[in-house]
């Protein structure tokens, strides 16, 4: 039969269904599965090509099969079919490959923060949700804050020379109240890390820590 798509392998969660057969002589009624069902409902007993009603014409505990009737003497007259093997093998790919996929629903990422690997040691333009590590010890630094923010937009800094006592890092607002003034930050604490979080147009940037 042809399809679309990849083929079904065991490599990609499908296995084949498992059957175990028996062969009745009359007066055995015990049978013993090659596998534990997990429940009496995940299989199918067939005696003589005659579907058996779970429960009635038999019950399960762990592998062992059990008839309320020991089934007539015949060779391999006896078959079961394990059907909630494969429902519980499906799983999906190891690897699932540079691929996009989508979802429904509503998914919110913009405030997750980021660090930018590149130390910043001149001035700059800051962008949202992003981290960065600033190095003062050639010369003061000034980062730009974006001209538009919207509540929870958080940027974060770090001195990691050593040196924003001797050469500052200034926060320039960009239009924007910081802590609630007109005025750009200017920080001068060594060793100082610290996160702006925007709030709103009166309040501006609000620090984090302190």
């Amino acid at each position: 039969m042809p399809y679309l798509g990849t083929s079904k392998s065991n490599s990609q969660g499908f296995i084949t269904t498992v059957k175990d057969t028996f062969s009745g002589d009359n007066s055995t009624t015990d049978f013993t599965l090659s596998k534990a069902p997990s429940g009496v409902g995940d299989l199918e007993v067939f005696v003589g090509n005659v579907q058996q009603e779970p429960t009635i014409a038999y019950t399960v505990a762990g592998t062992t099969l059990t008839f309320t009737e020991a089934p007539p003497t015949g060779t391999n007259n006896i078959y079961v079919l394990h059907r909630g093997v494969s429902k519980q093998s499906i799983l999906p790919p190891a690897d699932l490959g540079s691929k996009d996929y989508s979802t429904t629903g509503t998914f919110t990422a913009t405030n997750l923060t980021s660090w930018d690997t590149t130390a910043k040691s001149t001035s700059f333009q800051t962008i949202k949700s992003k981290q960065f590590f600033v190095d003062t010890s050639t010369a003061a630094v000034t980062a730009t804050l974006p001209d538009t923010a919207q509540i929870g937009d958080e940027i974060r800094f770090m001195d990691v020379s050593g040196t924003f006592d001797t050469n500052n890092l200034t926060v320039a607002r960009n239009g924007h109240k910081i802590v609630g003034a007109d005025e750009d930050l200017v920080v001068a604490d060594e060793r100082a890390a610290f996160a702006l979080v925007y709030y709103n147009s009166t309040q501006g940037w609000l620090l984090k820590e302190k």
